[in-house]
């Protein structure tokens, strides 16, 4: 007898919601159904029961192996736009594929590494995060031998496949991350999170901590926990931490729960909305679309602009809209 799936584990292994499964059940093509093996008397047997081997014939319209423009550009530390251009002049390779309802652009991750390797001076690597080694800036290790503290404090991609990390203990001791592997073991490891393909950031600044066990170290720790590294951007302004996140929960944290956690998140907000949501905490970028006409002509011309700036055609609005906003010219 051949295994069989709830309606919950069908959208765990798709990674979709329960309502996208209940649409798969009605769907009008075919190749894209996925029929229950009780449609008649699924509420006496409590719920839809789904064979293993129809969910997995599906299963590449959801999940890929291959990179998303998205995923491929935070990969890069570049916008959509830069990726589409190499895509457009042929400077890397792509195809075009069903996904999740529509017809997608890919990239393989030999041919992104590929590009990688024989571009390095455009690629922006993300350093918060090396999938090799699973470091992250600001992890924080045990020394199996004296149980002292330390974190990493800087970290900088030398290759496509390699960092270079420096890590600093409760003593103020500077530790190569070389030498730090046979005595210390980290605190917390990354579970690996998706790219959120969201709009815009909510945006913390942080005071630059004195001590290896202050709380915005922990905060910073349950961003990388629940948000993921490549949904999160870090830079250091003077004496601050800036941190910015993607539209996140924070599961299990909440102003009961944890008081002075939540206290410092609204002390420390810039940009963005902190909603609390019975037991957990949703950090809101506030952002909304926003649909607008204009003439191809015109269009045309805001491209030609944003392009010479160097800039998305958001990012020439948004400009334009905080020049006009000060009274300055635009």
């Amino acid at each position: 007898m051949g295994e069989y799936l709830n309606i919950n584990q069908v959208a765990e292994e798709l990674k979709v919601t329960l309502s996208t499964v209940y649409k798969l059940i009605d769907h009008p093509d075919p190749l894209k159904k996925l029929e229950p093996v009780n449609p008649e008397s699924y509420r006496g047997e409590g719920g839809y029961r789904f064979r293993k081997e129809d969910v997995e014939r599906i299963k590449p319209l959801y999940i890929s192996k291959d990179l998303t423009t998205t995923q491929a550009a935070a990969r890069i530390g570049r916008s959509k736009t830069f990726l589409q251009n190499l895509m457009r002049n042929g400077e890397l390779s792509y195809y075009e594929a069903y996904f999740r309802g529509k017809n997608t652009f890919f990239i393989k991750e030999e041919d992104l590494l590929e590009y990688e390797q024989s571009k390095p001076s455009n690629v922006k690597s993300n350093t918060l995060y090396d999938k090799k080694t699973g470091a992250f800036l600001f992890q924080p290790y045990l020394n199996k031998e004296n149980g002292r503290i330390a974190r990493i404090m800087e970290m900088e991609r030398i290759s496509p496949m390699k960092i270079k990390a420096k890590m600093i203990d409760e003593g103020g001791k500077e530790i190569s991350y070389e030498e730090a592997i046979a005595t210390w073991k980290p605190l917390i490891q990354l579970e690996r999170k998706e790219t959120n393909s969201a709009y815009g950031y909510a945006c913390f600044n942080f005071p630059i901590p004195t001590f290896l066990d202050s709380m915005i170290y922990t905060i910073i720790e349950q961003f990388y926990q629940h948000v993921g590294a490549a949904n999160m951007r870090i830079s250091k302004e003077e004496a601050s931490l800036v941190v910015e996140v993607k539209k996140c929960v924070l599961k299990g944290i909440s102003p009961l729960t944890y008081p002075d956690f939540i206290d410092k998140l609204k002390l420390y907000i810039r940009s963005g909305e902190i909603i609390s949501e019975g037991e957990d905490t949703v950090i809101n970028t506030c952002f909304s679309p926003i649909t607008f006409y204009l003439q191809e002509s015109r269009k045309s011309l805001i491209l030609k602009q944003a392009a010479e700036k160097g800039m998305t055609i958001q990012e020439w609005l948004e400009d334009h809209f905080n020049n006009y906003e000060r009274g300055e010219d635009v």
